[in-house]
C-alpha cells in the first residue's frame, strides 16, 4: 500500500476538521494564554532527547512498561513543583494577565498543560504543533480532553474520545488520512463539549473561590497548597488512559 504524501494528509486532515469547530470560549482563551507563557509549550524533540538521551524510532519504540516507568517521573516531578511552590509566584512570567482567574487555579493548569504534553510525547503522538509553532486543531483536541480528564471530568464519551484523537495522533506518522477524517466525528464534538465543560469551570463561581473549589475531586476541608496533593492522582489517572490505549494497539 503507498502512502499519500504529506500535501495530501494535510488537505485530508483540513477537510476532516472543518466538519466541526471547537467554540472559542473561555478555555480556548485560557489554554492560548497560558502556551504564551515561557515553558508551557513543550519541544517534542528536545523533551525526548532529554528524556531517552536520543530519539527513539518507529512508532513502537518502546514497551509501554518502560515508557510507563518515565511517566512516573514526569508525573512526580510535576507533583513535586506544585506542591512547593506558592499560589502567586514560582512561574515564569506569572499571572497578572488572568485576574479573574485564582492564581493557583491558573498554576495548576499550567502544570496540567505542560505534564499532559510530556506524557502524550511519551507515549509516541506526533508533534502538537505545527512547524511554525502553532497550537494545530488535533493539539488543540488532544490538550482540552487531557486537561478535562486530569481536571475530574469521568465522562466516557470524553475518554472514548481521547483514545480515538490518541489513536489519530499515532496514526498521522503513517499518514493515513481516512483513518484521521473519520475518527474527527468521534473526537471533535467531544473536545468541543469538554471545552465548554473547562469555560464553565473558570467562569463559574468555582473558579473565583480558587482550587478547592475548582476541583471536583477536592473536598471543602482542603484548601490553599495542600490542595496540589490531588495532582499526584489525577495525573496518574489520565497516565493510566495512555497506558491502557498504547497496550491495545497493533504490535504494541
Amino acid at each position: 500500500m503507498k502512502f499519500p504524501d504529506e500535501e495530501q494528509v494535510n488537505k485530508a486532515a483540513d477537510a476532516a476538521v472543518r466538519t466541526f469547530s471547537l467554540k472559542n470560549n473561555g478555555w480556548n482563551a485560557v489554554l492560548a494564554s497560558i502556551l504564551k507563557i515561557p515553558g508551557a509549550r513543550v519541544d517534542r524533540t528536545a523533551f525526548l532527547r532529554d528524556v531517552f538521551d536520543s530519539l527513539p524510532q518507529g512508532s513502537s519504540w518502546l514497551p509501554a512498561e518502560t515508557v510507563h516507568d518515565y511517566a512516573a517521573k514526569r508525573i512526580s516531578r510535576h507533583t513535586y513543583e506544585t506542591s512547593i511552590a506558592s499560589a502567586a509566584a514560582g512561574l515564569p512570567g506569572g499571572f497578572a494577565l488572568f485576574a479573574t482567574i485564582p492564581a493557583d487555579v491558573m498554576q495548576y493548569l499550567w502544570h496540567t498543560v505542560v505534564l499532559a504534553q510530556e506524557l502524550c510525547y511519551l507515549y509516541g503522538t506526533a508533534d502538537l504543533f505545527s512547524d511554525e509553532g502553532k497550537l494545530s486543531d488535533q493539539g488543540n483536541g488532544i490538550l482540552t480532553l487531557a486537561v478535562c480528564m486530569m481536571l475530574g471530568s469521568r465522562d466516557t464519551e470524553t475518554e472514548n474520545a481521547f483514545t480515538a484523537l490518541y489513536r489519530v495522533m499515532r496514526e498521522k506518522a503513517l499518514k493515513n488520512p481516512s483513518f484521521l477524517a473519520v475518527t474527527a466525528r468521534i473526537w471533535y464534538p467531544a473536545a468541543e463539549k469538554a471545552a465548554e465543560w473547562l469555560g464553565a469551570r473558570l467562569a463559574g463561581n468555582a473558579a473565583k473561590g480558587g482550587l478547592s473549589k475548582f476541583l471536583p475531586l477536592i473536598g471543602a476541608a482542603v484548601n490553599g497548597i495542600a490542595s496540589y496533593a490531588t495532582f499526584s492522582s489525577a495525573a496518574a489517572y489520565f497516565e493510566g488512559r495512555l497506558l491502557k490505549d498504547a497496550k491495545s494497539l497493533p504490535g504494541a
